[in-house]
């Protein structure tokens, strides 16, 4: 499921076939990625297919910038001289106010580069329609690292699948789970996507990481306090960085 979901389209596709008596019954899998990351590789695709017509500081501010209009239309404080965080904000507000935030993140997809990384809103929205036991949240790089076996396990735990046949899974389909993307051929989608592995993060601008970090911060701080009881998300580095900051 991507994480630009809105609580009112889970709803009317997820929601209103099976009734309310039948939400229950319903399981969401959300993938999430290191935000810096994640809005990085954004930019590097949208240049590449030549959507993004700016260079990568210019999309990375301009699209921060659109993040901070989104709040300060939306959420400025009545008493202008104390400053109050959107992610303190979030947690307060509406339904409403909620979906509207969103939908402001949500302008000019797919060139919302940072604003798409605001997973906290998301997750707000999510967790008042449906019980967080619902929701199985994984991160990309922690799975990555994860055997084959023991990510279907995970999956067909929360999914209530039979787990017995994982064992003794034949040759070819566990040679498709386990394919490394060494293995690419060259011009082919998984050699083309290379490029926006995590590996290649470390040419970004020092001045544009620092941006991102204080970007993202308060909303990785509410999205930890949000998510504290996920328990595949244990270990995952930038959630347990944000942690430290909560105080909590």
């Amino acid at each position: 499921m991507a994480a630009g979901e809105t609580q009112a389209q889970m709803l009317r596709v997820f929601g209103k076939p099976f009734g309310i008596s039948q939400r229950a019954s319903l399981r969401f899998i959300v993938l999430l990625r290191e935000p810096i990351a994640r809005a990085l590789s954004s930019v590097r695709m949208m240049r590449q297919w030549r959507w993004e017509r700016r260079n990568q500081t210019g999309a990375i501010r301009t699209d921060v910038e659109a993040l901070n209009q989104c709040g300060q239309v939306m959420f400025a404080p009545s008493d202008s001289s104390r400053h109050v965080s959107v992610s303190e904000i979030l947690p307060k507000i509406s339904y409403t106010g909620l979906q509207r935030y969103r939908t402001c993140l949500a302008n000019g997809a797919p060139l919302n580069h940072v604003r798409a990384g605001v997973y906290a809103a998301s997750a707000l929205a999510w967790l008042r329609a449906f019980e967080a036991s619902q929701f199985l949240w994984l991160e990309t790089e922690k799975i990555r690292g994860q055997r084959s076996e023991q990510l279907l396990a995970t999956l067909a735990r929360f999914a209530g699948l039979p787990l017995e046949h994982l064992g003794s899974l034949p040759s070819h389909m566990r040679a498709a789970c386990e394919r490394r993307s060494s293995e690419a051929k060259a011009g082919s989608v998984d050699a083309r996507m290379l490029v926006h592995g995590s590996a290649q993060l470390d040419e970004l601008a020092k001045h544009d990481a620092a941006l991102l970090n204080r970007t993202f911060l308060p909303f990785n701080m509410l999205l930890a306090t949000l998510l504290v009881h996920a328990r595949e998300l244990k270990g995952v580095a930038w959630l347990a960085y944000a942690a430290t900051k909560t105080g909590k």
